[in-house]
């Protein structure tokens, strides 16, 4: 694995930098995967490592989370924002059509990202994710959402994570570890914090508080026509008891687009963790599959 930085051009007096992990060899096929909400690029060590004989693997911090910059104005924590970096990116490393994995919000940019350049991405993984985001999971979101508990040892860290993260489905300590390691950050006092901007929370609340049935309608409907424009296959991961991607929306999302397929992962919610075999097995084998 190596660590990657990109300045990305910016109006405010200080860049904003851009951090990924490369893995596995550049001249082989490109995957870039992109991470959740308030997760970081860290979450996919195990899937990378795993994929890295026969790809080159990028994982992108998206600004606000893990090594990428944090933003002075809250205003650019949004999804089309995140896409039009992450193009940025693409072009700098002159990838035309890399593989995207995205889990949750990961998703919904790569959704973006078809909207603003088409068919920029091959084959597109959907981790538990798709055009409707239930109101279940926005409720739960908004009440988890910018709690910053301080915690005295990482240990304590941990047993939180597995009172709160319950829904992606570890199953032994390994897991737990690649969920937790780069989820908390050390402070210089020894305590430990979240590692992801809290203006994030503000905004996501701010956002949700706000959303209108209309614009609800709206945003969907964008979705569901970025989704029917993809031409290359797309596989949905679906936590079975996920509270945000229902068994219904999966349906829709097969009758909208016949090169969308879907899996259901079983004991697990939102999302797979995407940290044990059986998991990247299936991404594995959905990326080699000849067309």
């Amino acid at each position: 694995m190596q660590h990657h930085y990109l300045t990305l051009p910016s109006t405010q007096k200080k860049a904003q930098i851009l951090h990924y992990t490369a893995w596995g060899s550049p001249s082989a096929p490109t995957v870039v995967c992109v991470h959740g909400l308030t997760r970081n690029a860290r979450d996919f060590d195990y899937l990378a490592n795993a994929l890295s004989a026969d790809y080159y693997v990028i994982c992108i911090d998206v600004i606000g989370r893990g090594e990428s910059s944090w933003a002075k104005d809250g205003a650019e924590y949004n999804v089309l924002n995140y896409a039009q970096q992450i193009l940025l990116l693409l072009n700098h490393l002159n990838l035309n059509q890399p593989h995207w994995i995205g889990t949750s919000m990961g998703g919904l940019i790569a959704l973006t990202l078809q909207l603003i350049a088409p068919q920029r991405f091959k084959k597109l993984v959907l981790n538990d994710v798709g055009p409707v985001i239930d109101a279940v999971f926005l409720r739960r979101l908004v009440q988890y959402i910018g709690a910053q508990p301080r915690f005295a040892t990482r240990e304590l860290a941990v047993a939180y994570a597995k009172d709160t993260m319950a829904s992606f489905g570890a199953s032994n300590e390994a897991q737990w570890k690649g969920l937790t390691d780069f989820y908390y950050r050390d402070k210089a006092d020894g305590s430990v914090l979240l590692h992801y901007d809290l203006s994030i929370a503000q905004v996501v609340k701010a956002q949700v508080a706000g959303m209108t049935a209309e614009a609800v309608a709206t945003g969907e409907a964008t979705l569901w026509n970025s989704l029917k424009s993809l031409q290359n296959p797309v596989l949905v991961m679906k936590g079975a008891d996920s509270d945000l991607l229902s068994a219904s929306t999966v349906n829709q999302m097969l009758d909208c687009n016949s090169l969308v397929k879907a899996v259901t992962i079983p004991n697990c919610g939102h999302a797979p963790h995407l940290m044990d075999a059986h998991q990247v097995q299936l991404v594995h084998s959905f990326l080699s599959e000849t067309i």
